[in-house]
């Protein structure tokens, strides 16, 4: 049978898209695809913004955290960091920023006792793996930079998935017919995610997934633009028709520009 589309509350959807969500971010909220969420606002005479007006309500849009006595008194309760930005939410580092405005001390990382936990252990491939769907259904490490390339990839009629389970990976976009992958990189990073990054790579290949990083350090600090959404769009047409042609690896200026001879196949 096919798929059913939740109803979409017009009056909350124009409210948001008004104090500056994304297509991308309405679309999450109501568990649909950026492209029906353009259709709904142009079926409401909502004049639907470029990317970069978008990029400009950004701030508004991510600073937002409700109910903050509450959040602070989880946190000193004990409870991570992780766990009250899922329920908010936002991302971790929103939280933290929020629970110090509030007067709050935030914690070495070392001192949850979720982190503490785990450290040193080597978790199994199960744990892993519900580790990434929970990330892929929260969205909580989606950062500014993937939600203004979500938009670019809606404004080409481009269905995706965010923060899409591969095996015991996230990656920041899976475009899962034709098997591409899409990582947003911005500078150094998470220096744990930096160190394991050939084993990411070659694990995502070995899979079958193309994988292109698009790097946005400076001159983009605006993030992607066009041009790496067109590169993205078009290879995933390629492969659509070439569905053997995978295990491939690209690197990408955010404007779509090779950025080194960095192409190459897993044998």
């Amino acid at each position: 049978m096919p798929r059913v589309s939740p109803p979409i509350d017009a009056d909350k959807l124009v409210s948001m898209y008004a104090d500056g969500a994304s297509l991308a971010h309405c679309a999450r909220e109501f568990r649909t695809r950026s492209v029906r969420i353009r259709s709904e606002l142009e079926k409401l005479g909502v004049p639907v913004r470029t990317r970069s007006e978008q990029f400009r309500m950004t701030p508004s849009r991510v600073a937002t955290v409700d109910n903050i006595e509450e959040y602070a008194a989880r946190y000193l309760a004990g409870e991570g960091l992780n766990v009250l930005s899922i329920d908010a939410n936002v991302a971790p580092a929103t939280m933290a920023k929020h629970l110090r405005r509030h007067g709050v001390r935030i914690r070495p990382r070392s001192a949850d006792a979720a982190h503490a936990a785990v450290r040193g252990k080597r978790q199994s491939a199960e744990h892993l793996r519900r580790r990434a769907a929970a990330n892929q259904a929260s969205l909580t490490h989606a950062g500014p930079y993937e939600w203004v390339f979500a938009d670019l990839l809606a404004e080409r009629a481009c269905e995706f998935t965010q923060q899409a389970v591969v095996g015991k990976y996230n990656v920041d976009f899976a475009l899962e017919v034709p098997g591409v992958a899409v990582e947003i990189v911005s500078g150094g990073g998470n220096s744990r995610v930096s160190a394991t990054r050939v084993e990411r790579i070659e694990s995502i290949l070995d899979q079958g997934w193309h994988l292109v990083e698009v790097m946005v350090a400076a001159p983009f600090e605006g993030g992607p633009v066009g041009g790496s959404a067109d590169y993205v769009v078009a290879l995933a047409q390629v492969a659509s028709g070439q569905p053997s042609g995978r295990g491939h690896h690209w690197m990408v200026w955010g404007d779509g520009k090779p950025y080194a001879a960095t192409r190459r196949k897993v044998d």
